[in-house]
């Protein structure tokens, strides 16, 4: 009975390793995907307000794009403003955070789920129980998703990356 139970600790470990290594992956590239478009609407709109700044020019006696200065200056205040509206309109930031956290979380779980493979525990089928009481609370207060493309291709990399760890 006691050989059943450590199969099943070790095969649900194994599996939740997996899982939550997928979930990880998933969610850092869906944070490599913010991270470029932050340049966007965050970089992209202050070098655009400074161009807009820059009307000084117009009222002085130089002459950087001709008559066409206010054209270009509004324009550049106008999509300054869009790309911040956008921003925080999409609550970027937010988002960021919480992939950065979830990432965080989902390594930090399948360390410890790894680690109850790999260690002699006490009471391993208690510490079974905690890990999946803190997965399904993970779970549970996620406040974002990301696209089911991204959860095939971390399932593909975790699947080389662990058939290369056992060989």
């Amino acid at each position: 009975m006691m050989e059943v139970a450590s199969r099943s600790i070790e095969s649900t470990a194994q599996a939740r390793v997996k899982e939550c290594l997928v979930e990880a992956h998933a969610f850092r590239r869906r944070l490599a995907l913010l991270s470029r478009t932050n340049w966007i609407t965050i970089v992209a709109p202050a070098l655009l307000s400074a161009f807009a700044g820059a009307a000084i020019f117009e009222a002085s006696e130089a002459n950087v794009l001709g008559a066409q200065w206010k054209v270009w200056s509004g324009g550049a205040a106008l999509l300054s403003a869009l790309l911040v509206a956008v921003h925080k309109g999409r609550n970027c930031d937010f988002y960021q955070a919480e992939s950065r956290r979830l990432v965080q979380e989902f390594e930090g779980l399948a360390t410890r789920y790894r680690s109850l493979l790999q260690i002699e525990v006490a009471e391993p089928q208690q510490r079974l129980e905690e890990l999946e009481l803190r997965l399904a609370m993970v779970r549970e207060t996620a406040a974002i998703d990301y696209p089911a493309s991204y959860r095939a291709d971390a399932e593909k990399s975790v699947d080389a990356a662990l058939q290369a760890a056992a060989a």
